[in-house]
């Protein structure tokens, strides 16, 4: 059974203010998911961009482990 999504994604790649080249991925109705880290060369976000693009991850939701603080009796 195929549970890719039927809808398309977009990669955007472009340059941020600092001149640094990153890419964005766009769901369908245009919303930004994420922004990749900053990149010295176009090639390079290309190149990292391609493999988000192609892979095939399971993706996984875990809630997250909430730690409790210990408190300090009174002597």
């Amino acid at each position: 059974m195929d549970r890719r999504p039927s809808k398309v994604i977009d990669i955007e790649i472009f340059q941020d203010a600092s001149t640094a080249w990153r890419w964005r991925l766009r769901s369908a109705n245009g919303e930004i998911l994420a922004v990749s880290e900053a990149y010295s060369s176009r090639s390079k976000a290309e190149q990292t961009a391609k493999l988000v693009r192609s892979a095939d991850y399971e993706i996984r939701c875990e809630e997250p482990t909430v730690t409790k603080k210990r408190r300090k009796l009174p002597l």
